[in-house]
C-alpha cells in the first residue's frame, strides 16, 4: 500500500500512544480463507479506490513470492441428457 494516499486520522494522543495508522484485524477463519479487515482512510474516494487496488496487487505479488496459492472454489456441473445435447448443438453452431 502506498502510504502517501493514506490519510492519517489519528489524534495527537493516538500518535503519542503509538496507535497504528492502519488497523488490521482477523474477522473470520473459514474453510478456504482467513478473512482480514483493514481500516485505512484516504482524502477522497478516488484515492481510496487506488489504495485498495494497490493493496490487492501487493498482496497478490507477495503471495506469489511466498508460493501461496489462492484457494478458488471448484465446481462440478451435472447436465441432464437433454441439456447436454442442446449445449453440444449450441457449441457446434458457434464454431
Amino acid at each position: 500500500m502506498k502510504t502517501t494516499r493514506t490519510y492519517d486520522h489519528r489524534s495527537e494522543l493516538d500518535k503519542y500512544n503509538n496507535v497504528k495508522k492502519v488497523i488490521v484485524r482477523v474477522i473470520g477463519l473459514n474453510d478456504s480463507a482467513v478473512t482480514l479487515r483493514a481500516w485505512a482512510w484516504a482524502s477522497n474516494f478516488g484515492e481510496a479506490f487506488e489504495m485498495k487496488c494497490d493493496l490487492y496487487e501487493s498482496i497478490k505479488k507477495r503471495f506469489d513470492t511466498e508460493g501461496i496459492s489462492i484457494p478458488f472454489p471448484h465446481r462440478t456441473m451435472v447436465f441432464k441428457e437433454s441439456q447436454l445435447a442442446q449445449l453440444k448443438n449450441d457449441i457446434q453452431l458457434n464454431q
